[in-house]
């Protein structure tokens, strides 16, 4: 599968914006912060600023690379370029799934 600036940098901006929002983020934020909500929308569980603010970050670059070298270590190598643009837009939508739920938290 062929690789090019057009398809990865999006995603690559996507993740580095995570990361920067982090950043930003990170001398203004309680020491802890919201993490999960129930079904009527009323947090149920706190975690630590880490937890807060870098594990979406760092779970989204994760499932970047994990995605992104999927297709050289897969056996059935050869069947990705049939699905190119398929499997493109699935990593781009799971991408964008984490840094809305990000955005989310972060408001």
């Amino acid at each position: 599968m062929r690789l090019t600036w057009k398809t990865e940098l999006p995603q690559l901006m996507l993740v580095a914006a995570m990361f920067a929002l982090a950043a930003v983020f990170w001398p203004s934020a309680p020491e802890q912060i919201p993490v999960h909500w129930d079904i009527s929308g009323q947090v149920d569980r706190y975690g630590r600023r880490f937890e807060g603010l870098l594990l979406l970050p760092v779970l989204a670059l994760s499932l970047y690379l994990l995605l992104l070298f999927l297709p050289r270590i897969d056996p059935k190598r050869s069947n990705y370029a049939r699905f190119r643009n398929a499997y493109l837009a699935v990593r781009v939508a799971i991408l964008v799934f984490i840094a809305l739920i990000y955005g989310f938290m972060l408001l």
